[in-house]
This record gives C-alpha cells, sequence and structure tokens, in this order.
C-alpha cells in the first residue's frame, strides 16, 4: 500500500490515483494512446473505464508488465515498443485520446501536429509539458510556445493543469487556466490536505504546512496570474476542432 511505503520513508511514485486526471477530459474516449506507461497505472484506469488502449514506451521491460497485468486483468490493453526515443506507431486518426506522458523529441509544433494526425476529430489530447524556465527543464518550452503550437495546430479548449506534489503520487490537479477555479482551489480545496495522515503530512513536508496559506494565496489578484509560470511541468489538455487539425 502506498501508505505503508510513505509511512516507511519510501517515496510514493506510483499507484492508481496517478491516474487521477481521466477524470478530467472533457469525453470518454473509446480508443486510446498512452505514451510513457509507467507501471501501467493509466493504461489500466482507461480500459477500466470502458477504453481499447495502446500502450506505447520504450521500456521493455515496462510493456511485458503491462502486458502480464492486462492479460491477468482481462483489460483491453495492447502493448508496442516506441521507435527511438519518438516514435508513436500508430495509424493516423486511430484514437479518441491521445496522453502524451513521457518526453517527446520533437519541438512543440512538431508534437501538436502529430498529436493531431494521430487523433480523431473532436478527440482529446492530454500533454505532459516540461517548463524549460525551471531547473532541469532542458528539452522543455515556454506555456505560451506549447498553447500556441497547439492553437495552430487545430487544437481549441485548452486547459492546464499542474499535479501536486510534482513527482510521485498527485495529491491534486490544480486548475490554472481559469483564475476563478484556481481560486476555488485555493480556498476551499486545498486546505483539505491539513486533513491527511501523519505519514502524508511528514512526506509532503513544506507543501503540508503551506496549505494554510490557501485561504491567504486566493486574495491576492497576482498569485493566479503568476501560478501559470512556476510549475516545473503541466499538463494540458485540448481538443482537435471537429473540422480536424490545421
Amino acid at each position: 500500500m502506498t501508505r505503508d511505503r510513505v509511512g516507511g520513508g519510501e517515496r510514493p511514485e506510483e499507484d492508481e490515483r496517478t491516474a487521477d486526471w481521466i477524470h478530467l477530459l472533457v469525453t470518454r474516449p473509446r480508443d486510446a494512446v498512452v505514451v510513457g506507461i509507467g507501471w501501467g497505472a493509466v493504461p489500466a484506469a482507461l480500459a477500466r473505464a470502458g477504453a481499447r488502449v495502446v500502450a506505447v514506451d520504450g521500456s521493455s521491460r515496462r510493456l511485458a508488465f503491462m502486458d502480464a497485468r492486462a492479460t491477468q486483468d482481462g483489460l483491453a490493453v495492447r502493448c508496442t515498443a516506441a521507435i527511438g526515443q519518438d516514435g508513436i506507431p500508430v495509424e493516423a486518426a486511430s484514437a479518441d485520446l491521445l496522453a502524451l506522458l513521457e518526453p517527446v523529441r520533437a519541438t512543440p509544433g512538431e508534437i501538436a501536429r502529430m498529436a493531431g494526425r494521430i487523433l480523431r476529430p473532436g478527440g482529446e489530447l492530454v500533454w505532459q509539458a516540461v517548463n524549460a524556465w525551471r531547473p532541469r527543464g532542458a528539452g522543455g518550452a515556454t506555456l505560451s510556445a506549447y498553447t500556441t503550437a497547439l492553437h495552430h495546430a487545430g487544437f481549441h479548449g485548452v486547459r492546464v493543469y499542474a499535479a501536486v506534489p510534482d513527482r510521485g503520487v498527485p495529491l491534486f490537479h490544480v486548475p490554472l487556466h481559469d483564475a476563478g477555479a484556481l481560486g476555488y482551489f485555493l480556498r476551499a480545496l486545498l486546505p483539505l490536505a491539513a486533513t491527511a495522515s501523519p505519514e502524508a503530512r511528514a512526506r509532503y513536508g513544506v507543501l503540508a504546512r503551506a496549505v494554510e496559506l490557501g485561504p491567504l494565496a486566493a486574495r491576492i489578484p497576482f498569485v493566479t496570474s503568476l501560478a501559470r509560470y512556476l510549475a516545473p511541468r503541466w499538463l494540458l489538455f485540448a481538443q482537435v476542432r471537429t473540422g480536424g487539425a490545421g
């Protein structure tokens, strides 16, 4: 159990809550492609929700684990190896959901166009994008560069979230695209972290103590605009226009 690992001082790298973001999707996908599968939490959650999933990863060990998990649990997950660093071996217009959960070696524009090719009209992209302004952000770009690339590739409805904490099992996906939603999060949801177990509070350290500042931060106007740029990475959601990508 994750709680047992946290209590023992270990870092929780993944459990089923890693896939909590699927509840933020606009539509329920029939066919999903997941690039960067970890130990299978996201492909498994999507399959349990009724999707047929193609799991793409560069690690043969993770693919073998996912394949065994899918067989054992009767999940509609097909595993396939990535080609090099940036290959996604799936057909054009074959998916309602593309989740890019590991860095892909290409520019934001190239990635957005590739996503538009893979997705059907109305399909949804979930893109874990690295912030180039943060330490160890090599290979990333600015939030403006990502959103501009998506718009140019024919996407709309861009929404931006930050996972808190950034690594390991997230407690929250913080909405950064809407000042009202972020204010509500700071006033009403973030303080709920104060009810976490002693083990979790010890694990999350400064973050757990900082929750008391949430209601105060919500009353400071520049916090909402500044917060958009501070996350080490973002989870971007966007849909292909029904007329297709540009």
